[in-house]
């Protein structure tokens, strides 16, 4: 019995069709919760592999061309059927509109960081001795390592050059020396040619640290994690 392979979600249909997926079944598009769905029918997920990864990709990078705003899904998520996505994703729904919103019209850039991490993000967090009770310190803790997951203070060097061109920004550190993090820059549409000048041109007031620069993708690092089950 076929499930449903996702793609992204889209905030519109697709112009002149969905089309099919990367192993050649037709796309279906559905509306849930004010955005709309694309799936292909599969029996069971891809095996993980450069040619699958590569074929997932083209097929978003279709629907992106297609569609003014889109938000891939994992790859490999697989589901019962129709229902079962309406049960996942319109609790949501809002959340994922408000995402379709910012990537609008928009696309990703991807940094990927090499060299020595900065102290600041090596140091382990401290215990928090302020006021609560167990709950709420225990809650201010995760977020302040979050919030340090989420810091690359090696790239702060080239901020004042970018800022024209970005629009949002997520990031993530990594324990993989020497990858220090993964910075993900949404830019408009058309656009990345001038980040990717302007980021030439910054590099040289970097000490250390040696930035990889991709794209532009869709985007990948601006979906809600709750699209990125497995």
């Amino acid at each position: 019995m076929k499930r449903l392979y996702l793609y992204a979600l889209l905030g519109r249909r697709p112009r002149g069709g969905p089309g099919r997926g990367f192993r050649g079944d037709r796309l279906r598009v559905w509306p849930v919760g004010g955005f709309f769905v694309a799936a292909s029918p599969m029996a069971e997920a891809p095996r993980l592999d450069a040619a699958s990864l590569r074929g997932h990709d083209a097929t978003v990078r279709r629907l992106a061309a297609a569609v003014d705003a889109i938000l891939p899904f994992r790859f490999g998520a697989l589901v019962a059927d129709e229902a079962q996505v309406v049960e996942l994703l319109e609790p949501q729904a809002a959340d994922y509109r408000d995402a379709l919103a910012l990537v609008t019209g928009r696309e990703q850039m991807t940094l990927r960081i090499y060299g020595a991490a900065a102290g600041v993000a090596r140091r382990a967090v401290p215990p928090d001795g302020g006021a609560g009770g167990p709950g709420a310190r225990y809650l201010a803790t995760r977020m302040r390592r979050r919030a340090r997951r989420q810091s690359v203070p090696e790239i702060e060097p080239l901020r004042p050059a970018l800022a024209a061109w970005i629009r949002a920004e997520r990031a993530e550190r990594h324990s993989t020396p020497p990858l220090v993090a993964s910075v993900y820059h949404l830019v408009e549409r058309g656009r990345s040619p001038e980040y990717l000048a302007a980021l030439r041109g910054a590099v040289r007031r970097l000490v250390g640290i040696r930035v990889r620069a991709s794209g532009p993708w869709a985007p990948y690092g601006f979906a809600p994690e709750a699209l990125w089950w497995e």
